[in-house]
């Protein structure tokens, strides 16, 4: 089957509107990269379909610390807090650490 891609801000009401209704039946893979929102996560989870996976990477708290970005403490999480906000979903890995310059929290999850 052809791949279906859907760039869209989650944010605006418009674009996580037009994300699920995009999502018949459902996605089969949802990333975010270099951004979180917390409200959102579950929100994401929702709409993968079985077997549907997520992955995620972005900064940590660690790596505020060390060069002051992003400037708000909301807009990074550590990999604790993101396997809490994903409880539904199974989480196949989810890690943080150094990867070259940047300090970033992956998960990997699928809904089951």
């Amino acid at each position: 089957a052809a791949i279906r891609w859907l760039c869209a801000d989650v944010e605006s009401p418009v674009g996580l509107a037009a994300v699920r209704e995009s999502a018949a039946p459902a996605y089969e893979l949802v990333t975010l990269f270099r951004y979180v929102h917390r409200g959102l996560l579950p929100a994401l989870a929702d709409l993968l379909a079985p077997g549907g996976q997520l992955f995620i990477e972005t900064f940590t708290p660690q790596h505020r610390a060390r060069f002051g970005r992003p400037a708000r403490a909301a807009d990074v999480i550590t990999a604790a807090e993101a396997v809490e906000l994903l409880a539904g979903l199974n989480v196949l890995q989810a890690d943080e650490g150094w990867r070259s310059s940047e300090h970033t929290v992956r998960v990997w999850a699928e809904r089951l």
